[in-house]
């Protein structure tokens, strides 16, 4: 089997933050983050309201999840696709009673899901 990585960029807002979702099950509130603050890898990442610690790539939006799922789930269909057309086959019906059989692939990428980010409350500048 071969492994696949998928790198999906996700747009800012007018004020060139993107949103996030905390992480903890009894809080998963919603933030906006400015992305590139200048951390070359942050190790941890912090919701501002329960200050729950977590992977700084854990912290997406239900939203950006099906977003990213979108994207990446018509580009594993249409690889697929592609990859089983060469299998393609048309065997005609021969005779009065004959059976044909013939198989033939095609793919309709489904609509990805957009991403709208939510306003939030409060603008802290940091």
């Amino acid at each position: 089997m071969t492994k696949r990585t998928f790198t999906i960029h996700l747009s800012t807002d007018g004020n060139g933050l993107v949103g996030r979702q905390c992480t903890k099950a009894d809080c998963k509130k919603y933030f906006k983050v400015k992305p590139g603050t200048g951390l070359s890898k942050p190790i941890q990442a912090f919701c501002p309201y329960c200050g729950h610690a977590d992977d700084p790539t854990d912290f997406v939006t239900d939203e950006q999840k099906e977003y990213m799922l979108s994207v990446v789930g018509n580009k594993v269909m249409a690889e697929a696709a592609r990859r089983l057309k060469k299998h393609e086959f048309n065997i005609p019906a021969r005779g009065a009673f004959g059976i044909g059989l013939s198989l033939k692939i095609s793919h309709t990428p489904e609509p990805i899901r957009y991403v709208v980010e939510r306003d939030i409350e409060t603008l802290l500048d940091l």
